[in-house]
């Protein structure tokens, strides 16, 4: 199984211990059901957001995320939505996955999946490290960027602060 040049730029883009389980689910995926998954979304701007939470309030189309800005997991790199790759000839439905299998295998990892909520996000994944809420990630964010965020999340999983750091953060590509 070998990524889409699209997941792979965006799983660039997140914390990289989220990265490795999202990566590890997707293998999962495709090893138990030989579907292949992609990221339809991970790290996210305040403005991304603000525009996908005006849909269906503001903007036209249907309502797709009750966040409001700032109080995302997809502004601290831990939280992605996914899907199976289609095909050109229209015959795969990207949207048509086992969603309770790609639940299951998330939780494997020690991640939340979205088919568990009330009001299911079934494409939806992330991770709150050491149950962190999103205030006071988003406080820490305010003050510090996003790479205080990351800095906690090293602290509360006890390793080196940015010893497994690849994206912007530290402004190197793998």
């Amino acid at each position: 199984m070998e990524l889409d040049s699209a997941s792979k730029a965006r799983i660039r883009l997140l914390y990289p211990d989220f990265a490795v389980r999202i990566i590890r689910t997707y293998v999962d995926m495709f090893e138990q059901h030989r579907i292949q998954m992609r990221m339809t979304e991970g790290l996210r701007t305040m403005a991304r957001q603000e525009e996908l939470y005006a849909q269906g309030r503001t903007s036209a189309g249907p309502v797709v995320t009750w966040a409001r800005p700032g109080y995302s997991l997809h502004h601290y790199g831990v939280a992605c939505d996914s899907c199976r790759i289609g095909n050109n000839s229209g015959k795969v439905d990207p949207w048509d996955v086992p969603w309770d299998k790609f639940a299951q295998y998330a939780k494997n990892h020690g991640l939340y999946a979205g088919f568990y909520w009330k009001k299911q996000d079934k494409p939806h994944l992330e991770l709150a490290y050491g149950g962190m809420g999103v205030e006071q990630m988003l406080k820490l964010y305010q003050n510090n960027g996003l790479e205080s965020v990351w800095a906690e999340f090293d602290t509360i999983r006890g390793v080196t602060q940015g010893s497994e750091w690849y994206g912007p953060q530290k402004k190197v590509r793998i």
